[in-house]
């Protein structure tokens, strides 16, 4: 990953990070406020995950990050953001 995309993505997932997360929540919520629309968020924490990666190790942990990125990718809209916030969020 470049510098720039280290400024804004994470770098196991490849998902959004908390800055970036943080910026487009802003942008979205003017922009939802002009034109008096509402939006959405969505929060994932997984349950256990420390319990996880002490059992079974931290490549277990961050491959279950990997594969649940990918999946939500799949899932949301293009203009849509999935970010990961960092640790088990």
């Amino acid at each position: 990953m470049n510098a720039l995309n280290l400024a804004f993505y994470d770098p196991l997932t490849g998902l959004a990070n908390r800055r970036l997360l943080v910026n487009r929540i802003e942008q979205e919520a003017k922009e939802a406020q002009r034109s008096n629309q509402l939006g959405s968020l969505l929060f994932l924490d997984l349950d256990r995950f420390k319990t996880l990666n002490d059992s079974l190790g931290h490549e277990y942990g961050d491959e279950l990050l990997v594969q649940l990125g990918k999946r939500l990718k799949k899932q949301i809209r293009d203009e849509d953001t999935a970010a990961r916030l960092g640790g088990d969020q």
